[in-house]
């Protein structure tokens, strides 16, 4: 008897199926029941803590109130306040200070004087004199009366917040205020609901400087890093463990948090709010459910175990009583089984011989079929019948293929009589065939249809990945063509660098090894005092300084391998006085080897020391016209570009991508105030890397030299300063009227001027556009494209005066300017270039987000398309937004 055949497989087997479904449908019922009871006896739990915090904070602000109530009544602290004597006023104050902060944990204790200026904090007395400008103390102030919630600071610090005007004889005399930091509270509710809590705040409502120095002042351990989370700092919290924070900060949805294989927590957050309602963090609400969850767990446990050993029991009990049964039967079927097979078995023999040819030709997955002379269908394949229908027997092969009433024109039956074997190519329906026809008998005909559609597909591709090899590799030469004419040029530039070099006036520039050997020096003030340089190569410092100045300046040089910048100024016996800048350089494994030395004689400004103090402002000017060091490392050149602070004080809201394609870049930008104007330039000065760096420092002090001239009260066009620009970088190039090959260098350059006042801009630009999206009726930003003159800062055979064009700008229009190095820069999946056209698309399609973003985007966009391809340039872009005002912006 066969296994499905028998009793006990027929019913025990299910009944036992069905027993085991009752029992957990059961048991998932249980555990449903008990996990909702469990979830909504701790929701009652978090809701409970929601309310004792609020409760909490409303104990707090009553404290607060009381307190500075009470000390507004003070006289003294009246008088003293009123006296602006401060001294007293800490001497007074500290006394009530340590109390506040001993019986009511008070922390923050402080005066505002009625120019809403800090008068004094007691609470930190060396920070003072800056402006209040927060949420409760404008409505204190515009109320007339006390004013409290809790408020995050500009220093990240989130506290109860309550300020008072004191009022003497009907008249403010300025405003008490008292607060109460976060880190008090988290003890109390830890304290009394046994839950563990995170307090969060949102980056976007904090600076990253003023959080790190609050962090410093305040020595606060709760405090982690600003980039331990993403988006968020955690400003206190009760969880001492950093990696139980970083999980619970990784849940997206409010949930019972499994943290490992034994620990369960319930998890719940709510949103930070600020006396204004605006979100600015979140509170988490952590609880350990683990015994909770144990014991349910053991629960389900117990109640499978019990289960599974009754069901165990009654299949053994089952099991024996069917197999008698079973024994019964099969003996009474024995016989007639017999009977059965030998009646099948002579069926099989008969029908083997007819099918044997039909089983073949069937499982050959081609179209088959056999005609007769009469082009009537005797035989096809179950390939043929699924694709025409099993009724085709005795049907004509052309009407039943080809749906005609006659006989195909490429029918090659009366050919075959004569050749046996016709093999032919048939393209039907974009699809390739591979027929063979074969002669039977001198009245049939066999067909098969062989379909090589994909090999046809294949030989096709090839041919077009050939055609795609031989334009690749066009592409390749022109590239090794254009590799040859750049090393050309980069030769040149080597000689112009060494020519700066030696050129650069009143120094000594050398490169000194950690065993104070001279492995190279150059300079202009060998000629000064007529001495050979070949004479002091491989020279020890040891050799040619007097010795007491030798082991100052060692020491010195011994900093710099430690890799620190160290300037100094240095006496010699001759009373001669030299600046010495010192610059690690490192090797290609970022090891510093050697050190950079930029000797200077500052001889004469030290005599004329007394005379500087009287023409300070002269000695600016002209101090602007002094070219900075010649660098060998990309730490002078970063030095002289504008610093993030300096930019955002004129433009709030703006990013600079800047993406040298060696360790230093021939693209700069700068930004300079010019009475209420403020002129910004972005440059991309001819080659890269070293000479690049040397035409960027030239371009950068020329500007300065430019604008000096102009003087603060004289008017300013932005396509005058380029005219200046190339006059001045020609005449330091020593590039004449003539137009040489070998004397090209120069820059190309954007340059406006933006006044803050009317928001008009002006532009000019040197082969670098500059690229306005302002938003159309539809409120959809469209792309203006300002084109630059097709003239270089330098030599040019068509040299004209730059065009200077002036534009309107309105609330929320995006500026941008680049250089040339994003959009040549090849990649993608076949490796061209990105081109200008997709790059300002592209600008355009992330004009309107957040311009941190847009920096972001900007910089993982570049390296997905250049992806292992090498960087072909510099890379600079540079956008500001602009404001509806200007007026918070300080001149200087």
């Amino acid at each position: 008897m066969k296994k499905y055949e028998k009793i006990k497989f027929k019913i025990l087997l299910p009944g036992t199926i069905a027993f085991i479904v009752i029992i957990s449908f059961f048991i998932i019922e249980i555990l449903n029941f008990q996990e909702e009871n469990f979830t909504h006896e701790n929701n009652e739990k978090v809701n409970s803590v929601k309310r004792i915090f609020e409760h909490i904070i409303s104990d707090e602000v009553n404290i607060l109130k009381s307190n500075i109530l009470f000390l507004a009544k003070d006289k003294k602290l009246q008088n003293l306040f009123l006296k602006k004597d401060k001294k007293n006023l800490i001497k007074y104050g500290n006394s009530i200070y340590k109390e506040l902060k001993d019986e009511f944990k008070i922390t923050l204790f402080y005066f505002i004087d009625t120019n809403d200026n800090v008068f004094l904090r007691m609470h930190n007395k060396k920070r003072f004199g800056n402006k209040i400008d927060n949420f409760i103390y404008k409505k204190a102030k515009e109320n007339k009366k006390i004013f409290y919630g809790m408020e995050l600071g500009h220093y990240g610090i989130f506290a109860i917040r309550l300020v008072m005007p004191l009022i003497l004889d009907n008249k403010v005399i300025g405003y008490l205020g008292l607060g109460k930091k976060l880190d008090n509270l988290t003890k109390t509710l830890k304290e009394l609901t046994n839950f563990d809590f995170i307090f969060m705040i949102d980056k976007n409502f904090l600076e990253k400087e003023k959080w790190e120095e609050s962090i410093r002042i305040l020595n606060n351990e709760n405090n982690y890093k600003w980039d331990d989370f993403k988006n968020f700092v955690v400003v206190e919290n009760t969880l001492k463990n950093f990696n139980e924070i970083k999980n619970f900060l990784k849940i997206k949805n409010e949930k019972f948090l499994k943290i490992n294989k034994e620990k369960f927590f319930l998890y719940k957050s709510i949103d930070l709010l600020d006396v204004k309602k605006q979100n600015v963090g979140k509170i988490i609400f952590i609880h350990n459910i683990t015994k909770q969850k144990t014991y349910t767990e053991n629960l389900i446990k117990k109640q499978i175990i019990v289960s599974l050993s009754i069901l165990f029991i009654l299949f053994i009990l089952f099991y024996f009583y069917f197999s008698k049964i079973e024994n019964f039967i099969k003996k009474s079927k024995e016989k007639l089984f017999s009977e059965i097979e030998k009646r099948k078995k002579s069926e099989i023999i008969a029908k083997e011989g007819k099918k044997t040819l039909e089983i073949i030709l069937n499982g050959i997955p081609d179209v088959i079929y056999i005609t007769d002379k009469n082009y009537k269908i005797k035989f096809a394949n179950s390939k043929m019948k699924k694709r025409y229908g099993k009724n085709i027997i005795g049907k004509k092969c052309y009407k039943v293929r080809n749906n005609n009433n006659k006989i195909c024109s490429w029918c090659i039956f009366d050919n075959l009589k004569k050749e046996k074997i016709i093999n032919y190519e048939l393209e039907k329906d974009n699809k390739y065939f591979f027929v063979r026809n074969i002669i039977i008998n001198d009245f049939e005909k066999l067909t098969i249809f062989n379909d090589i559609t994909k090999i046809k597909e294949k030989e096709i591709k090839l041919r077009e990945i050939n055609e795609e090899y031989i334009t690749i590799n066009e592409e390749y030469k022109a590239q090794n063509e254009e590799l040859f004419l750049s090393k050309e040029k980069i030769r040149i530039n080597e000689k112009l660098l060494l020519r700066i070099i030696e050129n650069y006036p009143n120094s000594f520039i050398s490169i000194i090894d950690k065993n104070m050997d001279i492995k190279f020096i150059s300079g202009q003030e060998f000629k000064n005092i007529k001495r050979n340089i070949n004479y002091f190569l491989n020279l020890n410092l040891n050799e040619i300084l007097f010795r007491k100045n030798f082991s100052f300046i060692k020491k010195n040089l011994l900093k710099t391998f430690d890799g620190k910048e160290k300037k100094f100024i240095v006496k010699t016996k001759n009373n001669l006085f030299y600046s010495y800048k010192t610059i690690p350089l490192e090797n290609n494994n970022r090891i510093i080897t050697n050190i950079l030395v930029i000797i200077e004689n500052v001889t004469r400004e030290k005599e004329n020391q007394l005379k500087i103090i009287s023409t300070n402002d002269e000695l600016k000017l002209k101090n602007k016209n002094i070219i900075s060091s010649i660098n060998y490392a990309k730490y002078i050149q970063h030095a002289m570009l504008p610093k993030y602070h300096y930019l955002k004080q004129f433009l709030p809201e703006n990013f600079v991508v800047y993406l040298p394609k060696d360790i230093i870049s021939g693209d700069f930008y700068w930004v300079k105030q010019f009475n209420d104007n403020i002129l910004i330039a972005l440059a991309d000065c001819t080659g890269h890397g070293v000479p690049g760096a040397f035409m960027s420092i030239l371009g950068i002090t020329s500007l300065n030299e430019i604008i000096s001239d102009f003087g603060w009260k004289g008017e300013i066009k932005a396509n005058e300063v380029l005219n200046k620009l190339r006059e001045k970088i020609k005449k330091i190039l020593f590039q004449g009227e003539a137009i040489s090959k070998r004397n090209n260098n120069g820059m190309d350059i954007a340059f406006c001027v933006f006044n803050l006042t009317n928001k008009k801009l002006q532009y000019a630009g040197a082969n670098i556009p500059l690229i306005l999206m302002r938003k159309n009726n539809n409120k959809k930003y469209e792309i203006q494209d300002f084109k630059a003159d097709r003239i270089p800062i330098g030599n040019y055979i068509k040299e004209k005066d730059f065009k200077n064009n002036e534009i309107q700008l309105y609330e929320n229009d995006m500026i941008y300017m680049f250089s040339d190095g994003f959009q040549d820069q090849f990649g993608g999946e076949k490796g061209r270039k990105f081109m200008r056209k997709n790059f300002k698309d592209f600008l355009l399609k992330n004009c309107e987000k957040e311009l941190s973003e847009q920096k972001e985007i900007i910089k993982n966009t570049f390296y997905e398309w250049k992806k292992d391809n090498k960087q072909v340039d510099d890379v600079s872009v540079m956008g500001f937004k602009i404001f509806e005002s200007y007026g918070d912006v300080e001149f200087f």
